[in-house]
């Protein structure tokens, strides 16, 4: 068996943990404006997914008894359409990667995958 540890000042609650533990062991629940994501002390898969899928290296498996964590985000909302679609420190994150290689911030930044699909579309039809 496997402590989890998580450290709470990295992890971005970007959900890509959650999405990739088979055994469902770490949960996440969107409720209104809060994203909730609870991680067990410890796992018994023989498994690293969820390590490795963390993109800031929130998890770590340790030697002693682990401790449950639940860490909760605040959600932010598309700016066109008003669903929520990301935690506010994914959105931060992404947008520092993207401004790292661009030099500076997508004109989408506030907008859901689906508005931006829809934004993409429309600009594509005004090139023809």
């Amino acid at each position: 068996m496997k402590a989890i540890e998580v450290n709470r000042e990295k992890c971005i609650g970007c959900r890509a943990c959650s999405t990739i533990c088979s055994p469902l062991l770490i949960t996440l629940t969107d409720d209104g404006h809060r994203r909730v994501i609870a991680f067990p002390p410890s796992c018994e898969e023989d498994c690293d997914r969820c390590l490795r899928a963390c993109p800031t290296r929130a998890i770590a498996f340790g030697e002693k008894p682990g401790v449950s964590a639940i860490l909760e985000f605040e959600l932010a909302f598309c700016d066109r359409c008003g669903k929520p679609f990301a935690t506010k420190e994914e959105l931060a994150y992404v947008l520092s990667r993207i401004s790292s290689i661009v030099g500076e911030e997508p004109e989408w930044k506030n907008l859901c995958p689906e508005c931006r699909g829809k934004e993409s579309a429309l600009g594509l039809l005004k090139l023809l």
